[in-house]
């Protein structure tokens, strides 16, 4: 290859970073002049050799471009045929390089990207990027111990309209493309489809190259999300399995519209698996046959959630007169993933004849943190024992009662 690579440019060929699929050197390094930056320049083959309208329109708004988390391309070249973007060179490895699986760290990424998208749908127009996938997201070291996230090379025909582009796509894009954007019709719907693809190719630990392959044999569109990720060593939430089934989802009226909207649903969940609960039942309903009876019932709480310890404590809702204390656990405080509680009712310490309603509340660690169980108690009745009256009593009282008044009327 020649290594001036450009007549009106003293560009230097450094380095290849991609071949396609027919031998012709497509993206490789170089460097304008000693002791400059490097540069990253990709090879676009036109038939017309020239651009069309359309993608020059999107280059110029690339060229004009300012926003954090973005390494658009700055210039563009043209020797015979061929069409040369270069854009700054990023030096960090891609996540094409870097295997991450902690769902964690998925998700500091997820975000880092959403808000990077959100800030080029802001733009007017909105700029959709279509070319996203690990070998173009690079975690880029900084000052501080946080990485920097830097996406680049965004797609410039967002469909396959060159021949270069539809091998590129084949080699290293597919399975990272929406099927709307295959036929031409993209929306920021698509971006989030890829970063969809992205997050689970880096839960799953699978190669860019391979990820076409965890695809359903029935949609080369649609992927096995929760299948997927409940076979991975760390477990994640339902919320999270559920927010990244939509992302995927191969109808793009099923996915989340936008950037703006998937970053709003995922910062409202939890992406680590949490303990999912269940109470037994949901409603208790006790009645005291007599005043002070003592009254039990059983509740089974159940952690459904494998590989997470459910920690949790009871508390009964209190009324400004009445504080609850009628009310007992056994035990009070929950710490594992079956239990059965010993709920204790004592009624004498309540008014005979009543009904009383509260609200259990259990307060844990798990994915909804406070659940209730509804109890409902109707005391005894208050029923003061009648004993007859001795025989010598009822005599006295006769007797007195026939003749007090004839001794009344003597006196008076």
């Amino acid at each position: 290859m020649n290594t001036n690579l450009f007549s009106d440019q003293n560009y230097q060929f450094h380095k290849v970073l991609e071949i396609a699929s027919n031998g012709q050197t497509k993206t490789f390094v170089a460097i304008a002049e000693a002791g400059t930056p490097k540069l990253v320049v990709k090879l676009m083959s036109s038939p017309w050799g020239e651009l069309t309208p359309e993608i020059q329109r999107r280059l110029e708004t690339f060229l004009e471009l300012k926003a954090i988390g973005i390494v658009p391309f700055s210039e563009t070249h043209k020797q015979g045929q061929a069409i040369y973007l270069v854009r700054e060179y990023v030096d960090a490895s891609s996540l094409m390089v870097n295997r991450i699986q902690h769902p964690e760290v998925v998700e500091t990424i997820a975000i880092a990207l959403l808000e990077v998208l959100y800030q080029m749908q802001a733009q007017l127009p909105g700029i959709v990027h279509g070319n996203i996938k690990p070998a173009n997201i690079f975690l880029r070291p900084t000052a501080s111990q946080d990485a920097e996230l830097v996406l680049t090379d965004f797609a410039l025909p967002l469909v396959s309209q060159w021949e270069a582009n539809l091998t590129a796509a084949e080699e290293s894009q597919f399975g990272f493309v929406a099927a709307e954007q295959v036929v031409g019709n993209p929306t920021p719907a698509s971006d989030n489809y890829a970063i969809g693809a992205v997050l689970l190719s880096l839960l799953s630990g699978t190669p860019s190259h391979q990820f076409a392959t965890l695809a359903c044999t029935e949609n080369a569109y649609e992927y096995p999300v929760q299948e997927i990720l409940l076979q991975q060593p760390f477990p994640m939430s339902s919320f999270f399995m559920d927010w990244l089934t939509i992302m995927l989802a191969p109808n793009i009226g099923d996915r989340y519209p936008d950037a703006r909207t998937a970053l709003s649903a995922l910062r409202r969940i939890q992406v680590i698996a949490r303990p999912r609960v269940r109470l037994n039942p949901s409603i208790i309903r006790l009645q005291a046959t007599q005043f002070g009876e003592q009254l039990q019932a059983v509740i089974e709480v159940r952690n459904l959630m494998p590989g997470t310890i459910l920690r949790g404590q009871w508390r009964v809702t209190s009324y400004w007169h009445d504080a609850g204390d009628w009310i007992e656990f056994s035990p009070n405080r929950v710490f594992g993933n079956e239990t059965t509680v010993l709920l204790s009712i004592d009624t004498q310490k309540l008014l005979a004849g009543q009904q009383y309603v509260r609200e259990l509340v259990f307060q844990s660690n798990s994915e909804r943190p406070i659940l209730a169980v509804s109890l409902v108690v109707q005391t005894g009745s208050l029923k003061l024992p009648v004993r007859p009256l001795p025989v010598l009593h009822l005599t006295g009282l006769l007797v007195v009662g026939g003749f007090l008044p004839i001794a009344l009327s003597i006196i008076l």
